[in-house]
């Protein structure tokens, strides 16, 4: 029976040997490095604090601002006197002084004051909108409700056509507004360009995927984005220039035959006397200036007699010349 006892005792020690060293060897016979509770928590708390990739800004394209730049024009418009208002409701209010009467702007959306901010806030820094809508006496908040005093300006008719160039460098830049100016003549009866041009910049900022720009003014209302075919200004030097075409004629001998280039040769009693060019001023008082032989920068201009009758005067009408019907 003792003998029994002790095979049975050393046979379960050699299994107790052999499942630990099963369970506790690697490939190469060296015990691997044991991974704590501590540090796995450390490796998982590392990973999570882990700065997430930045995103990438909105790319916008420059049409992109100049329909920004459309849109604040547009909100800009109305509160240059369109905004709807329920002239039933009115209150007194003053501007410069004066006593004026205001009416509850009904405007959907721009209703109240911040409803307004918000509205012009989305194209226009908001800091800006805010000192824009308390320094003008037009609006008059009252009771939670916006009262305007409807004092809005013309249009700009000088302006004949606008273009836009677009200065883009990251999520700042610049849109750059040319116009194009006009005026109204009187001899043609219509309206031509200059040739005169002036610029505006505003600069903008990208926010919420479009541009926002830090100050606005009303320029237009949708303008022409191209020339006037027919009314651009070389048309403008043709038609003033051809009024001039024909024979002129003073009371002393003298006379001038111009052509529809605005070439001319004058003469005295029949006989050639110079020959020289004339352009006109682009300007609706009807002056031109004549060059030629041995003389330079003549001014005269196209009027009318008292009889209806086309004249050229010269040293501020001293001399007349009538055209020959």
């Amino acid at each position: 029976m003792k003998k029994i006892l002790s095979v049975l005792l050393v046979l379960g020690m050699v299994l107790s040997l052999t499942a630990c060293g099963a369970s506790g060897s690697s490939a190469s016979g060296e015990d691997p490095a044991p991974v704590s509770v501590s540090d796995e928590t450390e490796v998982s708390a590392s990973a999570s604090n882990d700065p997430e990739p930045a995103s990438e800004p909105v790319a916008i394209s420059e049409e992109d601002v100049i329909d920004a730049f459309k849109a604040a024009q547009g909100y800009w418009f109305k509160i240059e006197g369109a905004l709807s208002a329920d002239y039933n409701d009115s209150i007194t209010g003053t501007i410069n002084g004066f006593d004026n009467e205001f009416y509850r702007v009904n405007e959907p959306g721009m209703s109240t004051y911040d409803e307004l901010v918000n509205s012009l806030s989305e194209y226009v820094d908001a800091s800006f909108v805010k000192d824009y809508i308390d320094t003008h006496e037009m609006f008059m908040d009252q009771d939670g409700a916006l009262y305007i005093c409807p004092a809005g300006r013309g249009d700009d008719l000088t302006l004949a056509w606008v273009e836009y160039s677009v200065n883009l460098e990251g999520e700042k830049g610049t849109l750059t507004l040319t116009i194009h100016r006009q005026d109204y003549f009187d001899a043609l009866d219509d309206w031509y360009e200059t040739g005169e041009t002036d610029q505006q910049e505003f600069s903008f900022t990208v926010s919420d995927g479009h541009a926002v720009f830090d100050e606005m003014v009303y320029v237009y209302m949708n303008p022409e984005e191209a020339p006037i075919a027919g009314h651009d200004p070389d048309s403008l030097e043709a038609a003033l220039i051809g009024l001039l075409a024909g024979t002129w004629n003073d009371h002393d001998g003298h006379s001038y035959v111009i052509e529809e280039d605005g070439s001319f040769v004058s003469y005295y009693n029949d006989e050639e006397n110079s020959k020289g060019y004339i352009v006109s001023s682009r300007s609706n008082d009807g002056s031109y200036m004549m060059s030629g032989e041995d003389f330079n920068n003549t001014v005269f201009v196209l009027g009318k007699a008292d009889d209806g009758s086309s004249v050229i005067t010269f040293d501020s009408g001293s001399i007349v010349f009538t055209k020959e019907d």
